[in-house]
């Protein structure tokens, strides 16, 4: 869906923006559980482990070094190159939700 938005709009950004604009509450259990976490850290744990219970297309993994963390976001299908703006759309919920963490 967002791919056809953004090919319509002519908005290659499109994926980016929303994920921007949405707060961890409104994606779900999994959200609810990243504003519990007490710390920055513990969300990213927690968004590895639990990634799979509400999105089964996709995984994260993280890895931390020196205190700076590298998250890194996969779209589990054949043609993954086509999901663009899904990945854009994920990874600006993710960054913006961390805001929220321990707030």
């Amino acid at each position: 869906m967002l791919e056809d938005a953004a090919r319509e709009l002519g908005d290659p950004c499109l994926g980016l923006r929303v994920g921007l604009a949405t707060h961890p509450r409104d994606i779900g259990p999994l959200g609810f559980v990243l504003l519990n976490s007490p710390t920055v850290g513990a969300a990213v744990d927690n968004l590895v482990r639990y990634l799979g219970f509400h999105q089964t297309g996709a995984e994260v993994t993280a890895k931390e070094d020196r205190g700076c963390w590298r998250l890194a976001y996969r779209v589990l299908h054949p043609g993954a190159s086509e999901f663009y703006q899904d990945a854009e759309c994920t990874i600006g919920t993710l960054g913006a939700g961390m805001t929220h963490i321990g707030a």
